[in-house]
């Protein structure tokens, strides 16, 4: 069970998340099925900085592309358009095809790749996202986290990279998307996020 907090534009009131898979569709669109019809056509933009696997004593763990998957997915077959965005394109791409495969609603699902960490990829990505959908309804923020390191051992470009992927970008993002979420009178985000 993953906690992720977020926040409803509408009411402005911070929410928390206790699932990764059809729970994250409920809470994002509002109570009970009803909520659920309310995702049909929205724009949602998932961002993630990797999408590879990670091992642990030899078991392979999609662990943020498991989180990322479950999102875009659930988010899809409720009728959302879903823009999935990493930083490897031929990963990005095969996440959008086995997405698409699983739910075979016609649901449009995108891939968009981009380096978080670069301050012109993240524009790169505003401008996709805003010609394709005209903005956003739904903000997903999964960047992982910094590399581990103790804090005396950390180098200041480090601790640089570190903000730009776990903070610059969020507050890029959201200060791309908000204006339209306010202006629609509806809009979600939703940071998974380490420290």
């Amino acid at each position: 069970v993953a906690f992720d907090t977020g926040v409803n534009v509408t009411a402005g009131l911070p929410v928390v998340r206790t699932s990764v898979d059809h729970g994250t569709a409920f809470d994002i669109a509002g109570t009970g099925r009803a909520g659920l019809r309310a995702l049909e056509r929205r724009p949602a933009l998932i961002v993630t900085g990797h999408l590879g696997n990670w091992e642990l004593a030899g078991i392979s763990l999609g662990l943020f592309g498991f989180r990322t998957h479950a999102i875009a997915r659930e988010l899809a077959k409720e009728g959302a358009r879903v823009m999935l965005s990493a930083r490897t394109e031929n990963r990005i791409l095969a996440e959008v095809q086995s997405i698409k495969k699983e739910i075979a609603n016609h649901s449009e699902v995108y891939g968009f790749a981009c380096d978080l960490d670069l301050s012109e990829a993240r524009n790169s990505l505003i401008k996709e996202v805003e010609e394709r959908f005209g903005g956003v309804d739904i903000l997903v923020h999964n960047t992982g986290g910094p590399s581990p390191s103790f804090t005396s051992e950390t180098s200041q470009e480090q601790w640089q990279t570190g903000f730009d992927k776990l903070f610059q970008s969020v507050i890029e993002l959201n200060q791309a998307f908000l204006p339209g979420m306010k202006t629609n009178n509806w809009g979600r985000i939703l940071c998974v996020t380490s420290l």
